[in-house]
């Protein structure tokens, strides 16, 4: 496995939507950190959420937002559903 740098997963990551990984490599946080800020000591959760491998729970989700400041928002994960005609 190719371990990549959270820039390189950034700038992947920014051309499919999640804005999660932009901002924390912009921010300089690792999953880890970022995981204590969401009060959750498993990084590899955080890392799963921000690669897009996985979609943050009821639980989680208002976490993530507080944790990056609204930075990183529901619509990040879930797109709004587009208004029916």
């Amino acid at each position: 496995m190719v371990k990549r740098s959270l820039r390189e997963l950034a700038s992947q990551a920014k051309s499919l939507g999640m804005d999660l990984i932009t901002y924390l490599a912009r921010e300089g946080l690792s999953f880890a950190e970022f995981g204590r800020r969401c009060d959750t000591p498993h990084a590899r959760t955080i890392e799963r959420i921000a690669k897009g491998q996985k979609k943050p729970g009821t639980i989680m989700l208002p976490r993530i937002i507080a944790a990056s400041g609204g930075a990183v928002t529901a619509n990040d994960f879930y797109p709004p559903k587009p208004a029916k005609k």
